[in-house]
C-alpha cells in the first residue's frame, strides 16, 4: 500500500499528524473517536511521521492484528474449551476482510482487540467478578467506546446475558 490515503484512513492519518505537531484537531462530522488516531500519533511520535511509505506503521497494525488472534486463542480458550477457540482464531486469521483491514488505517483493529477483550471478561463474570476484573472491565469498555462510539451499544445485551447465565445456574 502506499503513503496516500482514502475515507476514515485520510482522517486518521491528518488527526495523528495535529497530535504528534501539537496543533488542535480540526472539528469534522461524522464523529470520530479520538483513541485510535491518538494510537497511531503515538506510534509518529515513536517511528516519525511518514515520508514516501506507510509499510512500517501498517506492520505496527499487522503485528497487533496478530496479538489480537494470538490473545482470542487464549481468552477463549479458557471460556469455549481448545477446539472452539482454535476454529475461531482460524478462521479469524485466515479472513480476507481483516487481513486487508489490518494493513490499513482502521481503527477496526484496535477494536477487534478491545472487543474481544471485553467478551472475554463478559464471559468471566458469569463464574463471579473478582473488583479487579469488574475495574478493568470499566477501563476496556472505556477504551472501547473511545475506539468505537457504538460500543456502548453492547452494555444492553451483556448485561442480559449476565443475568440470563446467572438466573440459569
Amino acid at each position: 500500500f502506499s503513503i496516500f490515503f482514502y475515507g476514515d484512513t485520510r482522517f486518521f492519518h491528518t488527526y495523528a499528524l495535529d497530535w504528534v505537531r501539537d496543533r488542535p484537531a480540526q472539528a469534522v462530522l461524522p464523529y470520530h473517536p479520538p483513541l485510535f488516531p491518538t494510537f497511531l500519533g503515538l506510534l509518529y511520535q515513536l517511528l516519525g511521521e511518514p515520508h514516501g511509505s506507510a509499510f512500517p506503521y501498517k506492520l505496527c497494525l499487522a503485528v497487533l492484528n496478530s496479538a489480537t488472534v494470538a490473545f482470542s486463542v487464549w481468552w477463549w480458550r479458557r471460556v469455549l474449551g481448545t477446539a472452539w477457540s482454535l476454529l475461531a482464531a482460524g478462521l479469524f486469521s485466515a479472513s480476507f476482510g481483516w487481513l486487508l483491514l489490518s494493513t490499513t488505517y482502521s481503527n477496526e483493529v484496535l477494536y477487534a482487540l478491545l472487543l474481544s477483550a471485553t467478551c472475554w471478561l463478559v464471559l468471566q463474570s458469569t463464574r463471579g467478578l473478582a473488583w479487579w476484573a469488574a475495574v478493568l472491565l470499566g477501563i476496556v469498555m472505556g477504551l472501547g467506546s473511545l475506539t468505537r462510539a457504538e460500543h456502548l451499544y453492547l452494555w444492553p445485551f451483556l448485561l442480559a446475558y449476565v443475568a440470563f447465565d446467572r438466573h440459569r445456574q
